[in-house]
């Protein structure tokens, strides 16, 4: 006997295999943490110098980009050191470069550039939510192989149509001998 509602008025029982319903509560308690744990927006923090490289910048920028396209916060975190703290515009600069390269719609600023400490940080959201459609497209352009599949698809596509359209003129040819020949039946 197993009591199903207690809170109910009066409690509800039932009989059945007490092992059995707590197998299917915990499968259910497991299940709900699994989409917690898969809609749940992680904060990825990446880490700049004001006097960053060039292809160090890119590779921070395409990370913010792939970050902000799975649904994931980034927070831009540029570290000053020493005189660096006397020239906070690079830092400003740095930030305001970031931005301009990042799609416009595909972040939302939770948190404007500001000092803190010896840090001046910035945290950026995506304007979708984690696990919708736009956040599983991907970032940066198809694979080689991809391309060619595409490619070699739109060409099937094109020879199914003309394959088609002679399937077509073929049945309509067929067609018009039957009648052809049945006219020739009644008439003899």
């Amino acid at each position: 006997l197993v009591c199903a509602s207690p809170n109910a008025d009066p409690p509800v029982c039932q009989i059945m295999d007490y092992g059995k319903l707590k197998f299917q509560r915990a499968k259910g308690a497991k299940e709900q943490r699994k989409k917690q744990r898969e809609s749940a927006v992680d904060l990825k923090e990446l880490k700049l110098r004001p006097n960053i490289a060039e292809h160090d910048y890119q590779v921070r920028l395409r990370s913010a980009i792939k970050f902000l396209k799975a649904g994931d916060k980034v927070r831009i975190v540029c570290q000053f050191r020493g005189r660096e703290l006397d020239f906070k515009e690079n830092g400003t600069r740095l930030f305001d470069r970031m931005l301009e390269e990042l799609e416009e719609d595909s972040y939302k600023i939770d948190m404007a550039a500001k000092m803190v400490g010896n840090q001046m940080a910035m945290v950026l959201s995506p304007t979708f939510e984690k696990g919708s459609l736009k956040s599983d497209e991907g970032g940066g352009k198809p694979s080689k192989y991809k391309q060619k599949k595409a490619a070699t698809e739109a060409g099937d596509e094109e020879e199914d149509e003309e394959e088609a359209a002679e399937d077509d003129e073929e049945d309509e040819e067929a067609a018009e001998e039957e009648e052809a020949a049945a006219e020739k039946e009644v008439n003899v």
